[in-house]
């Protein structure tokens, strides 16, 4: 535990997630004031001193107005960011049976559902802030090469201006007497064959004075540049009403301040484009131009268009609201870690297996009505096997589990065969008595509970179809998977590291190994 002063802490410092901070205020009305805002990260111990302590969150946390930079040793900021990007990718990338995102009208989906809006403000801020080819970036690249149209602008012009002779021109001579111009007897024009045909009778000449003509212009009011406008009003609507729900909110927030500031950010952004001179010129889109070849090839509008359809996947890909909540407004990094580890383990399957899905479901379901469980499942096919990947699948009691009801992190089904993982972010290094599998050690520098792996073989015995069972953890350390067998083949227990930078070798050699019997 560290002892510090409250005024000795300055803003960016930097402080430890799941670490004890004895914290010493200047009286007791201030500690009193941080256990009422902070109750989940701050503890009153006495008159004037309190533990703070930031459990899993990472980032920064306005700590009674001191901005404070809190990190993780399991999981650095770099890792943060790439598990989140992992996540946010897929969501669009899985292929729902029910996702047509070229036909459907985003606004039908209604986000008032609070967990289709913390969806959506996840992948909004994506694309807005968080990756280098932003939304910013794209719009640029369209306001320099922007599609357009050419169109002819008919206007009225003295007959010596004429550019262009067409039928109008005629046609506006012709219909428009009041426009002609009289010509005097003497003049030169007098003696054409046109003012000769168009003689009056009463001694005197006419001819056309203003006719109407066109001009071409270019015209950027296109249903492509409409398309892009409403793109930026969906975002804006989204990132509106998450901010109007975060400062409504009742609930204690650690990431508040941080989640509001974002939100004005990205506010901003938005409507110093929707105001841009460019987007004046366009109107409002009637009809989503899908099979438009500007959308789908050309630099700025393509990313914006895969941007609307990644918004629209969002959707259906329904992650529980409960861990968004967890993951978006306390920066849960253990929640994350537990998402992210179903996000690895598809893209192994996809990379390392050259697997496509076939189809993804999001399945509603309760004891009383299924046996299939509940969560997200992808479903591929692999050398002539149906291969399942579930997220928290539920086996119920005398459904698929042969005592409690269960549910793991991962389900992967080969067949008949199934294989659990459960992420345990908590763990930060192993060492196992390898020579007893019944007197597993523990080190005294980690978290790490005997009950996390005994819970591995409660998943092994008690769901039906069992092989195996491992624990998915973060240690930047350890690149080696440690497997203890239960008699004979892959049957057992283990433990994997998984982080960005290894899971594709270090998850792809365990399953070609233990899951598919790919020896190299």
């Amino acid at each position: 535990m560290e002892k510090l002063k409250f005024e000795d802490i300055k803003n960016g410092q930097v402080m430890q997630s799941l670490k004890d901070y004895a914290i010493e205020f200047s009286s007791q009305e201030i500690v009193i004031k941080a256990s009422q805002q902070y109750p989940s990260i701050f503890k009153e111990v006495s008159s004037n001193v309190g533990i703070l302590n930031f459990r899993n969150f990472v980032g920064e946390c306005n700590f009674l107005g001191k901005q404070v930079k809190v990190s993780s040793k399991k999981i650095s900021r770099k890792n943060y960011q790439l598990m989140m990007a992992d996540i946010v990718d897929k969501m669009a990338q899985l292929p729902f049976d029910f996702n047509t995102p070229t036909l459907t009208n985003f606004q039908d989906h209604g986000m008032e559902n609070p967990s289709i809006l913390y969806h959506l403000f996840l992948v909004a801020r994506h694309f807005l802030i968080e990756i280098e080819n932003n939304v910013s970036t794209c719009l640029e690249n369209i306001v320099s090469n922007p599609a357009e149209k050419m169109e002819r602008v008919y206007r009225e012009v003295h007959i010596w201006e004429v550019k262009h002779l067409s039928t109008r021109t005629f046609n506006s001579m012709l219909t428009s007497p009041h426009n002609w111009l009289p010509v005097k007897e003497t003049s030169a024009i007098s003696n054409t064959a046109l003012a000769k045909k168009i003689y009056n009778n009463k001694s005197s000449y006419s001819i056309p004075g203003v006719v109407e003509d066109y001009q071409v212009i270019r015209n950027f009011d296109t249903s492509e540049n409409r398309f892009i406008k409403y793109f930026l009003q969906i975002c804006l609507d989204i990132i509106q009403r998450f901010k109007l729900k975060i400062i409504n909110e009742n609930r204690n927030m650690v990431n508040r301040s941080e989640l509001v500031e974002q939100c004005t950010h990205m506010e901003e952004i938005l409507e110093e484009w929707i105001q841009h001179e460019f987007f004046s010129l366009v109107g409002e889109m009637i009809e989503l131009p899908y099979n438009s070849m500007i959308l789908q090839k050309r630099e700025g509008y393509k990313e914006i268009y895969d941007f609307y359809n990644r918004l629209l996947c969002s959707l259906e890909f329904q992650l529980p609201e409960e861990k968004l909540k967890r993951l978006i407004e306390n920066k849960d990094v253990a929640q994350l870690y537990e998402i992210w580890t179903f996000i690895a383990m598809i893209n192994t399957l996809e990379y390392k297996f050259n697997m496509t899905p076939k189809r993804s479901l999001v399945i509603k379901t309760d004891e009383y009505r299924a046996t299939l469980g509940s969560g997200i499942c992808v479903s591929y096919e692999y050398k002539g096997l149906d291969v399942k990947i579930w997220y928290n699948k539920t086996f119920y009691k005398g459904k698929g589990s042969y005592s409690l009801t269960l549910r793991p992190d991962i389900v992967l089904e080969i067949g008949d065969k199934k294989y659990i993982f459960d992420a345990k972010f908590k763990l930060e290094s192993l060492t196992w008595d390898q020579s007893s599998e019944d007197d597993i050690e523990e080190t005294s520098t980690f978290t790490f509970k005997n009950g996390d792996i005994y819970k591995m073989h409660t998943y092994k015995d008690a769901i039906s179809g069992s092989v195996f069972s491992c624990i998915l953890y973060p240690n930047p350390n350890e690149s080696d998977p440690l497997f203890f067998p239960d008699g004979t083949g892959n049957n057992g227990v283990g433990a994997i590291p998984l982080l960005p930078s290894n899971y594709l070798d270090v998850l792809g050699k365990f399953l070609k190994k233990r899951c598919f019997n790919i020896e190299e």
